[in-house]
Order: C-alpha cells, then sequence, then structure tokens
C-alpha cells in the first residue's frame, strides 16, 4: 500500500469529473433512447415536451430525476484520452445507448450546447459502461448505475 502511493502519475492529480452544469441555466435538453427522441424545454420556470409531438411528461420530477443522474458525473477512470470518431464502435458509442444533449444559458449570453453519451458495457468489469462528454476529450468508464437512474428517470417518458 505505501509503494503505491510512491508510485504517482500525472493521471493520480487529473480530475474525473465528466459533466457538472447549473440546472437553472437549462434552456432546452434533448434525449436520445432506444431510438427515441424527446425534447424538453423550459417554459416559465417548468418543463415542456416539444417533440415527438403527441408526447407530454406525466412528472416535472422526472427531468430533474434526469438531470440529478448525469450531474455532476464523475468518471471511475478514463478509458482512452485521443479518440477517432472511427473507434467509438469499440466502446459501444457509434451508436451511443444513451444521448442527452443540453443547451444551457451562457453567462456571457452565448448558449452553449452540452452532449453526454453513454455506450456499452465494459466487457472487463460489467458494472461499468463507456461514456464521453463534449466537457472532456476521451472516453471514460463510469459506473452502471448511472445508466439504471437513467433509465429510472426515462420510465415516465416511454
Amino acid at each position: 500500500v505505501a509503494v503505491n502511493m510512491l508510485l504517482l502519475t500525472d493521471d493520480t492529480f487529473r480530475s474525473l469529473e465528466m459533466l457538472r452544469f447549473s440546472k437553472p441555466d437549462i434552456q432546452e435538453l434533448a434525449v436520445l433512447f432506444e431510438g427515441r427522441e424527446y425534447r424538453i424545454a423550459r417554459r416559465h420556470d417548468a418543463w415542456a415536451a416539444t417533440l415527438p409531438e403527441n408526447f407530454q411528461l406525466k412528472n416535472q420530477a422526472d427531468v430533474e430525476t434526469l438531470l440529478d443522474a448525469v450531474n455532476p458525473l464523475n468518471a471511475i477512470g478514463l478509458e482512452k484520452e485521443m479518440v477517432e470518431d472511427a473507434d467509438l464502435k469499440a466502446w459501444g458509442l457509434n451508436p451511443p445507448v444513451f444521448t442527452l444533449r443540453l443547451q444551457v444559458k451562457g453567462q456571457d449570453a452565448q448558449d452553449q450546447q452540452i452532449t453526454l453519451d453513454i455506450g456499452g458495457v465494459n466487457p472487463k468489469n460489467p458494472s461499468e459502461r463507456f461514456a464521453r462528454s463534449t466537457l472532456r476529450k476521451g472516453v471514460f468508464r463510469i459506473s452502471q448505475q448511472v445508466m439504471d437512474k437513467v433509465r429510472e428517470a426515462l420510465r415516465g417518458f416511454l
């Protein structure tokens, strides 16, 4: 144990936070899950579904639960730092299992778009999944519990 503490690398000091945002600043979100796309926008401090046409939110708390499941999102580890788009299929990220796109109001009146993709299960450890975010470069390993919480939140959508 003492030897492991002496064998520090640059990665030891690198943050594994993949995603963090301010919930009140979110103007719109898009969810792509199991081939279905949902878009939800904030209207007068309440969430309203805009896509698909006949979709209505059953419960405002479902959106809050979804946002809480991924904010903040800390990775278990970095799988690969530099990734080509052609390589994403190996991690189940082309196409991903789950995609969340957030339109966030910036402090300088510029909107920022944040995307989170969650892919396949890690074959070496089934309690982990691969993920990537536009806020961090690379493919990360996250806990399967994140995907379980996302599925629970999306129950009201399906």
